[in-house]
């Protein structure tokens, strides 16, 4: 089962041709040739005039654009923290401090944040605001003092439970490691 939204998209992909009889090449070529211009316009093409689900859609109009998701791990965090270059130093903080979680510690770039998982995500580390990063954790039931606030809006069956936000490098301490180690012990 896919873990990432890259991996979802290369799975849709890499089944294209079984469920549709058609290769990605062949999908985008028919695309590029009678389709429509604007991406939505294309999702809706293929969706309407072809019979494809959203997600084979979504995942051959993202290939035929040049998906972010193609891209590699280092340009997707400079496109994250584009503008926002200052957020960058805590990033890296909360990934030296997850790095010293233990060897099974797992970072995926993904176009809009930065999963940590160990076997399953425990972690997130998202640019919320130019002036804020928002890691959220995995805590399940464990009771929460302290940092983290309830992640608001939350759907019952969403794994990140809290969030800490950090606006400065220093707010990554002791106390952020504690609650990331906690996280992380929770898949234990």
């Amino acid at each position: 089962m896919p873990k990432s939204p890259r991996e979802m998209i290369e799975a849709v992909v890499a089944n294209l041709g079984v469920r549709t009889g058609r290769d990605l090449a062949g999908w985008i070529e028919l695309l590029e040739r009678d389709g429509p211009d604007e991406p939505k316009a294309r999702r809706a093409w293929l969706k309407d005039t072809h019979g494809l689900g959203s997600g084979q859609a979504m995942a051959i109009v993202e290939k035929a654009a040049g998906s972010p998701y193609d891209l590699p791990p280092e340009r997707l965090l400079e496109r994250q923290y584009e503008g926002r270059e200052g957020l960058r130093p805590i990033l890296e903080r909360v990934l030296a401090c997850a790095r010293a979680l233990g060897a099974d510690v797992e970072e995926e770039v993904n176009v809009t944040y930065v999963t940590l998982r160990r076997g399953r995500k425990f972690a997130e580390v998202k640019p919320a605001t130019r002036t804020r990063i928002d890691l959220g954790l995995a805590l399940g039931a464990v009771a929460v003092d302290g940092r983290p606030t309830p992640i608001p809006g939350r759907k019952p069956d969403d794994r990140l439970t809290h969030r800490i936000a950090l606006t400065r490098p220093e707010e990554v301490d002791g106390e952020v490691a504690d609650w990331l180690r906690r996280a992380y012990e929770v898949l234990g």
